[in-house]
């Protein structure tokens, strides 16, 4: 089979990072070397706005915002893409929190 268009839902949400990274690289790839299209359907916009041309927002199962990831992830139009955004886990944020914290003595 040479498919030029493959539907992947939440191909990754259950992995281990080190897979995941695997898998999103191995797609990336194939992508590249095969031409191949994806819809990616995922609740983690980062990682959309990371491997997508193109991203949609949907709501209700409906669209209400698309467009090129750095547009909908800096300037999002609409309240809804911008409470999603506030509330994804972003890695530098993480990586912040972990600097603050102080060791815990181990006796």
């Amino acid at each position: 089979m040479e498919p030029e268009l493959v539907v992947a839902d939440e191909p990754v949400s259950i992995l281990d990072v080190s897979v995941s990274a695997q898998i999103i690289k191995l797609m990336l790839e194939l992508r590249a070397s095969r031409g191949l299209a994806y819809v990616f359907i995922t609740h983690d916009i980062h990682l959309a706005a990371a491997i997508a041309d193109r991203v949609s927002v949907m709501r209700a199962g409906r669209i209400i915002e698309a467009g090129l990831p750095g547009d909908v992830l800096r300037h999002p139009r609409e309240n809804y893409t911008r409470k999603l955004l506030a509330a994804a886990p972003s890695l530098d944020e993480a990586l912040e929190l972990r600097a603050a914290r102080r060791p815990v003595p181990v006796d």
